[in-house]
């Protein structure tokens, strides 16, 4: 689970695309059912939505690896989204994820996922999972529900599927697939949340 304290601050690029920024920390850094800290992980997010459903953005955390030196992580984003239909929508695009001081374990991914109301689902591809553990597949549910005017349940649930590449993969799991699980409650506060 991860505490987040966030000041968010929105800011047009131009007509009809925006640029939101937050800075904010975590109790723990997780990604895929794995512990990227430990302990508590300053955040710094940039998110740009264009015109014509361009997107792009940015996370910028502590992170901890076992093994390495490590001291930060940063994951890049872009990709383009479109409407369907009535309150459905795709996306696709392209993630890299880089640790400083351990650029080995970097790695690219593409993605797509389904968009509609308060649910979507997304499916990973990498050909090099952590730059050492051959190809993985990872699809994603997440969902949020009201609670009341300024709190919401956020869900999520998401399959790890790998194939061990040449090397041993970085966090040497017992089997080549994981599940990960997580449920939170989110509370905003004008530009808190």
């Amino acid at each position: 689970g991860a505490l987040t304290l966030a000041s968010v601050a929105a800011q047009p690029a131009f007509a009809q695309a925006q640029t939101v920024a937050s800075v904010g920390a975590v109790s723990e850094y997780w990604a895929r059912g794995v512990a990227l800290s430990d302990g508590p992980a300053p955040q710094l997010s940039v998110n740009w939505d264009g015109a014509g459903g361009w997107f792009a953005g940015a996370l910028l955390t502590r992170a901890r690896m076992r093994y390495t030196e490590t001291d930060a992580a940063g994951v890049f984003y872009a990709g383009h989204a479109r409407r369907l239909g009535e309150g459905l929508s795709a996306e696709g695009g392209v993630t890299a994820v880089q640790f400083h001081r351990a650029g080995e374990y970097g790695f690219q991914e593409v993605f797509a996922g389904l968009a509609s109301g308060r649910i979507g689902a997304r499916l990973h591809y990498s050909p090099r999972y952590y730059g050492v553990y051959g190809r993985s597949v990872y699809a994603e549910v997440n969902g949020s529900m009201p609670l009341g005017e300024n709190v919401e349940l956020t869900l999520h649930a998401g399959r790890l599927q790998a194939r061990a590449g040449r090397a041993v993969y970085y966090y040497t799991p017992p089997a080549q697939s994981r599940t990960d699980v997580r449920i939170g409650v989110v509370g905003t506060w004008s530009a808190w949340t």
